[in-house]
């Protein structure tokens, strides 16, 4: 972890490190790297076993472990939505979160991910159709609300017309 002048953080991950053997190389945007630089300097110091360790995520017991972060992905998913989820599928909603705000994104984050560039290309394809759904049905709720009424209006209109022609 590399920290810049202009305090953003470029996080670099040798193949060793990645679960496809790619070495990852990505810089952090400002707000991400606000709240790195702020686990850093406030929150990870008081772990107790802080000062024994150069590993970033710390537990109570010292250097968090892969199924401690399991286990505390699992736990607040169950606690959030009923169903235990592990880290993997995180990495999908992170993706399709990423894909929902723009399908450039989607993307980058196959390849943070070390997804392969087929894989990528499926992402951003599906990242597109997604976009442009929720675009249209952004487009169908504006229209919704400013002709919200108007049926009921004309409805009633009728209604009253047909009233006065049966009495």
């Amino acid at each position: 972890m590399e920290h810049r002048a202009d305090a953003s953080w470029h996080l670099r991950f040798p193949g060793e490190h990645t679960k496809n053997g790619r070495v990852l190389d990505f810089p952090l945007d400002t707000e991400t790297s606000r709240m790195l630089t702020d686990y850093l300097e406030h929150a990870r110091p008081r772990f107790p076993k802080a000062g024994t360790t150069d590993r970033v995520w710390l537990g109570m017991r010292g250097a968090m472990a892969p199924d401690a972060i399991r286990g505390i992905a699992e736990r607040h998913t169950f606690a959030w939505y009923g169903e235990a989820h592990g880290p993997h599928d995180f990495r999908k909603w992170l993706r399709a979160s990423a894909s929902r705000r723009s399908p450039e994104l989607a993307m980058d984050s196959a390849d943070v991910m070390g997804h392969t560039a087929e894989v990528s290309v499926q992402h951003y394809a599906e990242a597109s159709c997604l976009h442009a759904a929720l675009r249209h049905g952004d487009r169908i709720a504006r229209r919704r609300e400013r002709l919200a009424g108007r049926a009921e209006r004309a409805f009633a209109a009728e209604f009253d017309r047909w009233e006065e022609g049966n009495r």
